[in-house]
C-alpha cells in the first residue's frame, strides 16, 4: 500500500539488494536479511537487521527486489562456492 502511494520506509529490509533466508528466519526469527551482491555467495557477515536505517537511494519496490534476486541468483551460478 505504501509503495503505490509513493511512500518508502528507509530500512535495510526495503533495500533492492536485501533478501530473507528461510533458514535464518527459522534460526534467528524474521529480523535479519542478507544483503546480496552480484557474483558473491552470502555469508553470516552479510546479515543485517531489517529495521536498521538505510539510505533512501538503496530502497526499491517489491518488484525491484524480486528482479535483483533473480539477477543475483544467475550471477552466483557462474561463481564457484567458497570452500
Amino acid at each position: 500500500m505504501l509503495e503505490h502511494g509513493g511512500w518508502v520506509i528507509a530500512v535495510q529490509g526495503a533495500r533492492v539488494d536485501s533478501h530473507p533466508s528461510g533458514m535464518v528466519r527459522d534460526m534467528l526469527g524474521a529480523r535479519r536479511v542478507y544483503i546480496l551482491q552480484k557474483g558473491r555467495h552470502v555469508a553470516r557477515e552479510h546479515l543485517v537487521d531489517i529495521f536498521a536505517e538505510a539510505e533512501v537511494s538503496q530502497i526499491g519496490t517489491v518488484d525491484e527486489q524480486v528482479e535483483f534476486y533473480r539477477l543475483w541468483r544467475n550471477s552466483r551460478a557462474a561463481t564457484p562456492s567458497p570452500d
